[in-house]
């Protein structure tokens, strides 16, 4: 027991080593840091709990296993130390209720930083500052959170090229965006997809480099009043309803 045995003692520089591969609660890892001056290793340590405070000090203190899973206990994590935490390990962040359930402004970057890989929360989340978004920022901020993503200006007015399934991903929930959205693959696209995508924005919704649009009758038509694509492009009916006269028409004119 290594805080027992080396309680009092303050003059040891050789480091310690936790050997527990269980959980570990990051107060008794800060603690037994303070008995040497040497490193403190936590490599076996599988689980750390604390509050964030705690965990993104011991982050800069001890050594721990790469893949380690963090588990935040106490009240609401705040964007540095989520940002910290979640820089420090491969492994999850497992938020407390408090941090699933506070709201959050920062930048773009900052946010897609803090809760890259958790998808737990159920607050709002808004984008600020002045600068524009990502489209791998926004997916790992969609992804984030149940609640609203609050895009702010620039993003909202900002023009978008992706591919269809990232800019579902990015923007799925969104419904400020008026900067319009370019899918850039080249390939099939379904034209539910596309006419999804075109109900994320208020903007143009441009599919000119796709070759192939997939889907029901229905799909089709409605991918073509709302979605700009190639003349040139092969629509490809799918599905075992019939077609009718009035939507062969529309796609065969289109």
């Amino acid at each position: 027991d290594v805080c027992s045995s080396d309680l009092g003692i303050t003059s040891h520089t050789g480091g310690l080593t936790v050997t527990d591969t269980g959980p570990v609660s990051v107060a008794d890892l800060n603690e037994i840091n303070t008995f040497t001056s040497g490193t403190t290793t936590a490599t076996a340590t599988s689980e750390i709990t604390g509050s964030a405070t705690d965990i993104a000090t011991e982050i800069g203190l001890i050594t721990h296993n790469g893949n380690v899973n963090f588990t935040i206990t106490g009240v609401a994590a705040t964007i540095a130390e989520l940002m910290t935490i979640n820089a420090a390990t491969i492994g999850n962040v497992v938020l407390n209720a408090e941090t699933i359930a506070e709201n959050y402004d920062d930048t773009a970057a900052n946010l897609a930083m803090a809760f890259d890989g958790i998808t737990t929360s159920t607050s709002m989340l808004t984008i600020t500052g002045a600068g524009t978004a990502t489209i791998a920022e926004l997916k790992a901020i969609n992804a984030a959170t149940s609640g609203a993503v609050v895009l702010n200006s620039q993003t909202n007015a900002s023009a978008y090229t992706d591919t269809a399934a990232n800019l579902i991903s990015a923007f799925t929930g969104i419904t400020s965006h008026t900067g319009g959205l370019t899918v850039s693959d080249t390939g099939a696209v379904s034209a539910a997809d596309l006419t999804n995508i075109s109900s994320l924005t208020s903007g143009a919704t441009t599919a000119t480099a796709t070759s192939h649009i997939t889907g029901s009758s229905a799909e089709i038509v409605s991918a073509i009043g709302a979605v700009n694509f190639s003349p040139n492009v092969t629509l490809t009916i799918t599905g075992t309803s019939p077609a009718t006269i009035a939507e062969l028409m529309t796609i065969n004119t289109a």
